[in-house]
């Protein structure tokens, strides 16, 4: 099962959640948001980050979108335990 962190690398709170992922050694697949063209402000985001911003993770069903919650949650209690 791996990781998928939707974001822009420009961002500092998208680097925040890649760089716990890598202090923690967990898998992740970086699935990168471009902001020139708004791909934050499209549905296919919106139904995941309904406010439009970066990052969200997904894992398995379950997806988060707020950085707070998901530093909190040491990014999704180790990506639900492999």
């Amino acid at each position: 099962m791996t990781l998928n962190i939707h974001g822009n690398p420009a961002t500092s709170c998208t680097r925040r959640v890649i760089l716990i992922a890598k202090e923690r050694n967990i898998p992740y697949e970086f699935v990168p948001v471009d902001f020139t063209t708004r791909e934050h402000k499209q549905p296919a985001h919106l139904e995941h980050q309904p406010f439009g911003q970066v990052p969200y993770l997904t894992v398995r069903r379950l997806s988060l979108h707020i950085t707070l919650r998901i530093v909190t949650r040491n990014v999704v209690v180790h990506a639900l335990s492999r």
